[in-house]
């Protein structure tokens, strides 16, 4: 069982995670965010590291984890 560290995120990293999640590529962030793609780039990078996750799929897959962590503090499963 993976724990979820209580880590702070940016409005801005929150969205960025969140597009992750519905499988854009950092291009794509971009332009949905009025950003540069090299400036995504980074981002994507620092949360790889922030998030202590090996790829973008990690990041993907704790941003979801966090997400139902919140709304549900007792989870039904673990995932």
């Amino acid at each position: 069982k993976t724990e979820i560290m209580e880590v702070e995120f940016t409005k801005e990293e929150n969205k960025i995670m969140a597009l992750m999640c519905k499988e854009l590529s950092d291009r794509e962030i971009g332009i949905k965010l009025k950003l540069k793609t090299k400036l995504v780039n980074k981002r994507t990078a620092a949360l790889i590291i922030k998030t202590n996750s090996k790829t973008r799929v990690g990041v993907a897959l704790y941003y979801f984890k966090s997400k139902l962590k919140k709304e549900n503090p007792k989870p039904i499963i673990n995932l």
